[in-house]
């Protein structure tokens, strides 16, 4: 039973952390954690895109064990058993149209009713509240387009911010333009084509930020394999010029697609 698997962990943190324990446990605090537990998400995003089962079970196991780990390292009683109810009053009273009202919405709208009901919890206006710290900021982007369409402020379809994607590069090729480049105005353009390019992202049902990611990935494996060609060919990457290097590039996206 899920119970007692969960009793069982529970059991082996009690361990870890005992006078009898591990020295590396016991010297961890809620600060050291902060690394160890970004990597295990980000391990768990990695293994959703691969949809690898195994891979996601054993990362979900990490993330549980760094849940259990932190409950204990708050040092107040019951901590773990004060997460699990709040999520589960929380999940209820977010979902007043399933556990409540019992209304059909659209997924449009139960985000829309999602951020209304955080947003009377908080006791805010503030469309930016509880989003930076360690959000980077095209997932900022991102949930700042989710939170303005609450308000109904959004474009009414895709096309439309293409049209400002245009405006906005427009924009910034007329601050490169001038004579004397102002590099503040210019910071400040391409700052604004990024928050369109989420938003169109967003619009698209895809997270930018994963997005991102994929295409990060995508050149290192690209750039790899073009280097290893031209050390094949007993070559120096450095001293190449711009249309050998394309050369190698366009082989290295024939041989294998990253």
């Amino acid at each position: 039973m899920i119970k007692d698997d969960f009793s069982r962990l529970v059991s082996v943190v009690n361990r870890l952390l005992s006078k009898d324990g591990c020295k590396w446990d016991k010297s961890q605090d809620l600060k050291s954690l902060r690394g160890f537990v970004f990597e295990e998400v980000l391990e768990l995003i990695d293994a959703l895109e691969r949809e690898d089962i195994n891979d996601i079970e054993e990362e979900i196991g990490d993330i549980l064990y760094h849940i259990v780990f932190i409950s204990k390292l708050t040092k107040r009683k019951d901590s773990l058993k004060k997460a699990i109810t709040r999520i589960t009053d929380k999940l209820i009273k977010r979902h007043p149209h399933v556990f409540m009202n019992k209304k059909d919405m659209t997924p449009t709208e139960v985000v829309k009713e999602w951020e209304n009901i955080k947003r009377e919890e908080k006791n805010t206006e503030s469309i930016g509240y509880g989003l930076f710290p360690f959000l980077s900021s095209l997932l900022i982007a991102y949930k700042l387009g989710v939170r303005s369409k609450s308000f109904n402020f959004d474009w009414e379809n895709v096309e439309q911010i293409f049209e400002k994607l245009e405006e906005e590069i427009n924009e910034l090729k007329l601050e490169l333009k001038k004579k004397r480049r102002n590099k503040d105005a210019i910071e400040s353009e391409i700052g604004d084509v990024l928050f369109v390019i989420a938003n169109i992202a967003r619009h698209l049902n895809i997270n930018p930020e994963i997005a991102l990611m994929n295409t990060n990935k995508k050149f290192i494996g690209r750039f790899d394999k073009m280097n290893q060609l031209i050390k094949t060919d007993k070559k120096d990457i450095r001293n190449l010029s711009i249309e050998e290097l394309e050369f190698y590039w366009q082989k290295a996206k024939r041989i294998k697609s990253f």
